[in-house]
């Protein structure tokens, strides 16, 4: 599955938001362990403490994942793990929306 290859890279912070690009296995590139983004993260967390996160895939997600088999709830728990790691991120308050080239997908937990 193409979510067991999904990388997080922290690109920003502000008062209340995180945003980390999404990056994948550039198998286009002859060099080992290149990787290329392909969408990006955006945490925010509410006055309730409820983290609400976006993820955005670009196009470029569908190049670097040809051949793979790609599963949105599948891609969603690899991005809490990835966020629970970076930012300890609690699965029980988190809703996520996922944006891909079929259109808009939520995930509460």
């Amino acid at each position: 599955m193409i979510s067991d290859f999904i990388n997080l890279s922290f690109v920003e912070k502000t008062e209340d938001t995180n945003v980390f690009s999404v990056e994948l296995p550039d198998i286009y590139n002859d060099e080992e362990d290149v990787m290329s983004p392909c969408g990006k993260v955006v945490v925010k967390k509410d006055e309730e403490g409820f983290f609400l996160i976006n993820i955005v895939l670009d196009e470029s997600f569908d190049k670097l994942s040809e051949g793979e088999i790609y599963n949105r709830d599948a891609l969603i728990e690899s991005v809490m793990i990835n966020l629970n790691i970076q930012m300890d991120i609690p699965y029980v308050l988190s809703d996520v929306t996922l944006v891909d080239k079929s259109g808009e997908y939520k995930r509460s937990f």
